[in-house]
């Protein structure tokens, strides 16, 4: 085998070790977009529901009050873990 023969396939098989590599980066990307997706919807429900809760103390009666503050501040403190664990994520 000459050398540029030796050469050319040390170079093919180069270039196929980057191209594995690389693909195997794309679906780790699609993995994480698709994890990132998911933490996303999850904070949207869970700050719909808090803003439901925003809206409910608005309007809740003397009485309610209490119960519905306390539902908030439950409510609150779940966004408030789920948010920092996504942070996790984009670090």
């Amino acid at each position: 085998m000459s050398d540029s023969h030796k050469t050319e396939g040390q170079a093919k098989e180069r270039l196929q070790e980057i191209y594995a590599k690389i693909k195997e980066f794309e679906q780790r990307a699609k993995d994480l977009r698709a994890e990132l997706d998911e933490e996303l919807e999850d904070l949207k429900d869970k700050d719909s529901k808090l803003y439901r809760s925003y809206e409910d103390i608005k309007y809740s009666s003397a009485a309610a009050f209490h119960d519905i503050r306390q539902g908030f501040a439950k409510a609150a403190d779940t966004l408030h873990e789920a948010i920092k664990r996504a942070t996790y994520h984009f670090k």
